[in-house]
């Protein structure tokens, strides 16, 4: 018990200040701090499996696995990895919501280990490493991703593999460790977009390092560009004969042209990072960065200088983008990866300070930032494995007598299977499959509703940016003459659009009663079907009040 107490304490920096051990002490310290750590990330792995059941699949979860059905080099949406990963966990172990989201839980099992050790051969401290990985496993989003199949999961995953193999290669010299970085590279490509700020990132660190700069005149970084190259390949392959049309999407329509200054957006995105984060880390982080770069400058400490330039840049871009338009909480995570590093090794200097205010500050500023991270952490386990505790929170946030939760996803996710089962039901009423297709008007939930309804749920609107890979999906021609039983999440009376759609393209409309999904006692939802007669074959849209359809009430 002794022995725990002084690992914890050492490993925490709350009870001692001494930087160096020696002897049979030091060595049985390192090693039981170390086995903390596995211990902790074991219970955290078990708890995540056992939550990935719990909750049911969201919208765009539904929708990657759809992907995992079409695989392909490719997405209008995002890179190919996350299908990859979805299909071979499937492949395995079966479809079902565990096996979806098997691959980020082994993703952030693995990236958990690859960090401790990128740090402990940073440092040579096991208390900075254990500090690193603690962060990693409790800041929320990590916490988050590390249950919920995005292409989040696998970018973090090869995003740390390139920097413990990259850092690996700069050290050793060896030519294989550069080609190995280099197929992490293409790897996180493979993941997401974001990855391209990494190799941006490493070149501003040979630019900064003057032990290291000559690395820019040798072969093996360009060798390293190269194998990421050939990895990411058949993705720039797919997208120049497909029109470019991701890198269209991330990189133009998406975005505002021409950009105007919106300081709403820079706020939320601001408030956004600090609830990803906590404010105590958020709070820390750019001291944390200051002394990286100063302390790595004046002591030539590289690693300090590769931690801030593989965190600061793609921070700091997303800001800037925030100035002009909507930035989502997610793109930016990566950064916080070196970032986290960047904080556990201010703190820890912080702790062997001779100055005792400094002293105070670390473990001060350490208890609380934990605390505030463990308490998230264990919040977002709690709802997750018992849905009424969420849907009881929910609720609480709902104006007074308000039953429904219209547009919070988190607690709609627990409708979709009851729905998907309802509206197999009226299918199978109104002459099943042969005569009826159902369809929404967006991916997230025509995806959900596929995925619970072991069928195809087509979707049927023109207006959405996203989900558009549905279109490569669609044979509408196929569907000719059918009838179609179209759900939404409003009236048909709220959408305009939608109405005028279906008078142009179907013989008649029948608005039929509500769907009113419960779950604890509560309505968590409220779906409205239709049922479209004569489906004529294709997508035409006018904007002209053009109501052509008669339109028929369901009976009260």
């Amino acid at each position: 018990m002794k022995l725990f107490s002084y690992t914890l304490n050492d490993a925490l920096g709350l009870g001692m200040t001494e930087r160096r051990f020696t002897g049979v002490r030091s060595f049985v310290t390192a090693r039981s701090t170390f086995f903390i750590y596995i211990a902790v990330l074991a219970f955290l792995t078990m708890v995540r499996l056992f939550s990935s059941k719990t909750i049911p699949i969201s919208g765009d979860e539904a929708y990657y696995y759809r992907w995992s059905n079409f695989l392909s080099p490719g997405y209008y949406d995002h890179p190919p990895m996350i299908a990859w990963m979805i299909a071979m966990f499937s492949y395995i172990g079966g479809a079902t919501v565990s096996m979806v989201r098997m691959g980020s839980i082994v993703a952030a099992l693995i990236y958990a280990i690859v960090i401790y050790m990128l740090v402990k051969d940073m440092t040579g401290s096991d208390r900075t490493a254990f500090i690193t990985g603690l962060f990693l496993l409790t800041i929320p989003y990590f916490a988050i991703d590390s249950t919920m199949a995005t292409p989040n999961a696998p970018l973090i995953l090869f995003w740390s593999l390139y920097m413990y193999l990259a850092y690996k290669a700069l050290k050793t010299g060896s030519r294989v460790l550069w080609i190995l970085s280099g197929v992490a590279l293409g790897l996180s490509l493979q993941s997401k977009l974001m990855a391209l700020f990494l190799p941006f990132s490493f070149v501003l660190f040979l630019l900064i390092s003057k032990e290291h700069r000559r690395q820019l005149l040798k072969p093996d970084f360009y060798l390293s560009l190269l194998a990421a190259l050939v990895v990411v390949s058949p993705f720039l392959i797919w997208n120049y004969f497909h029109n470019w049309e991701n890198l269209g999407f991330q990189l133009v329509e998406r975005h505002q042209f021409p950009p105007k200054l919106n300081i709403s957006h820079f706020t939320n995105f601001l408030s956004l990072q600090i609830i990803a984060v906590t404010p105590f880390f958020m709070m820390l982080y750019p001291l944390s960065l200051l002394y990286c770069l100063t302390k790595g400058i004046r002591e030539k400490k590289d690693y300090l200088l590769f931690c801030f330039c593989t965190s600061l840049p793609i921070i700091l871009f997303f800001t800037f983008v925030s100035m002009f338009e909507r930035v989502e909480m997610y793109w930016p995570i990566a950064g916080y990866i070196s970032g986290s590093i960047c904080v556990a090794v201010f703190l820890d200097e912080c702790a062997s300070s001779a100055s005792r205010l400094i002293r105070i500050f670390s473990k001060v500023s350490l208890t609380a930032t934990f605390l505030v991270l463990l308490l998230c952490a264990g919040a977002l386990y709690f709802f997750a494995l018992n849905p009424k505790n969420l849907i009881e929170a929910s609720a609480r946030t709902c104006p007074r007598g308000e039953e429904s939760f219209r547009g919070n996803s988190l607690v709609e996710m627990y409708a979709y299977e009851d729905l998907a089962t309802e509206l197999n039901s009226l299918q199978s009423e109104m002459g099943g499959k042969e005569k009826i297709f159902i369809m929404t008007d967006n991916y997230s939930l025509s995806s959900a509703l596929s995925y619970y309804s072991r069928q195809y749920i087509h979707i049927y609107s023109p207006f959405n940016l996203q989900g558009k890979e549905y279109q490569k999906w669609e044979d509408y021609q196929s569907l000719k003459g059918m009838s179609a039983l179209y759900v939404d999440r409003f009236p048909l009376e709220e959408r305009d659009n939608m109405l005028r759609l279906f008078s142009q393209n179907f013989e008649s409309i029948q608005v039929l009663k509500p769907l009113v999904m419960k779950k604890n006692g509560r309505i968590i939802q409220t779906f409205y079907p239709v049922l479209l007669n004569g489906f004529k074959g294709s997508i035409s849209f006018d904007n002209s009040n053009n109501y052509k359809a008669p339109l028929e009430k369901a009976a009260p």
